[in-house]
């Protein structure tokens, strides 16, 4: 491409109004697009509350989510997926997976691809959003408030409780969205709570969703998404907190890599350095 600098005064003009006028119609087509998420999303969540409160269950609106909510909500993002790892899942068996986060279109991604109903571990924040912490609430999601200790600890507690019961469960242990196509350092629920329910952990990685829709901002791409799902990680073969939480953030970091994206930086984490990872 021609540097800027040497463009005749015309051609920069012309530049610009191209520029422009890519802008504008990509900016009506994100608008198109969100209203579309936003309608789309209502109607289902009122579908699957009414129907939870006449089943009384909350299997029937999870498939609902899985694959009548997600698929289309992917499709009009622009999204291209290819996913990897997911059908060899038992689904008779409860796990927790544990995900790397870049969009807020992750959720439904995981819905869609995930063979398995989940159920969230939430920020606490969510549950104050009109429709989403409905239905979340509804769906018996677990919200955890990382500013009170007492209140986060009795989170996980009924996190235990669900998987203990059967019910599949998926956190980002990150504990925030990534601005950056490197994985940040894992927190340490996703490793208490493995040990306490005493099941699998499956380590998922995306990449490529931040080029769907990026967390620094609005604007909505189309774009390849790569998903693969790991071999399960026995809880029950790790007799520390330290140990297991460094199998998992390994496992995730390996799988990020091998699907194009950056990983953890081994210099930032310890639990990497100490097992001679490197990508």
């Amino acid at each position: 491409m021609n540097d800027f600098r040497f463009m005749s005064t015309d051609t920069r003009l012309r530049v610009r109004r191209e520029g422009t006028i890519v802008f504008v119609l990509w900016s009506l087509i994100n608008v198109l697009q969100y209203c579309f998420l936003a309608l789309w999303t209502a109607l289902w969540v009122v579908i699957a509350i009414v129907v939870k409160l006449i089943t009384g269950s909350t299997n029937v609106p999870l498939q609902m989510a899985r694959r009548i909510w997600a698929p289309p909500l992917l499709f009009f993002t622009g999204a291209k997926i290819e996913s990897f790892g997911f059908d060899s899942i038992d689904r008779a068996r409860p796990y927790i997976y544990a995900v790397n986060h870049q969009s807020m279109i992750d959720i439904a991604l995981v819905f869609r691809e995930i063979p398995q109903n989940i159920v969230f571990v939430l920020k606490n924040e969510l549950r104050k959003i009109p429709f989403l912490g409905w239905y979340t609430d509804e769906m018996g999601m677990v919200f955890v408030d990382r500013g009170n200790k007492a209140s986060a600890i009795a989170s996980m507690e009924f996190a235990t409780r669900r998987i203990r019961e059967g019910q599949s469960v998926i956190i980002f242990p990150e504990g925030t969205r990534s601005t950056q196509r490197t994985m940040l350092p894992f927190k340490k629920g996703v490793t208490h709570l493995a040990l306490e329910a005493g099941v699998p952990v499956i380590p998922v990685a995306i990449e490529g969703m931040c080029d769907v829709r990026s967390a620094r901002n609005m604007a909505m791409r189309p774009a390849k998404v790569k998903i693969r799902a790991g071999a399960p990680i026995e809880s029950k073969t790790f007799d520390s907190v330290v140990s297991l939480h460094a199998a998992i953030e390994s496992a995730v970091h390996d799988l990020h890599r091998s699907i194009g994206g950056e990983g953890l930086e081994a210099r930032k984490v310890p639990g990497l350095q100490q097992q001679g990872i490197r990508g």
